[in-house]
């Protein structure tokens, strides 16, 4: 009885990390197929992959395009802070 008892412990602890081992597996192909950013590109979930270096010169960038359809006058309408 005792016997059967340690086996049964023994195949469960067994089917445990054998399963800890392929969600492990499953996680590691996951994040290299899918929570990259080459990928996210790729899917269109983000618009442009900004390198670090790059930052200031694509913001201005931006900014600039905003700045571009902007054209100051006086206020034509009431103004209100809160909604």
């Amino acid at each position: 009885q005792e016997i059967k008892a340690i086996e049964n412990a023994f195949e469960e602890s067994q089917d445990t990390v054998a399963r800890s081992q392929a969600l492990d597996e499953l996680y590691a192909r996951y994040t290299h197929e899918f929570l990259n950013a080459h990928e996210a590109v790729r899917l269109g979930a983000v618009s442009d992959m900004l390198d670090p270096l790059a930052m200031r010169s694509t913001f201005i960038r931006h900014l600039n395009r905003l700045w571009q359809g902007y054209s100051p006058g006086p206020m034509t309408s009431l103004q209100r802070e809160f909604f």
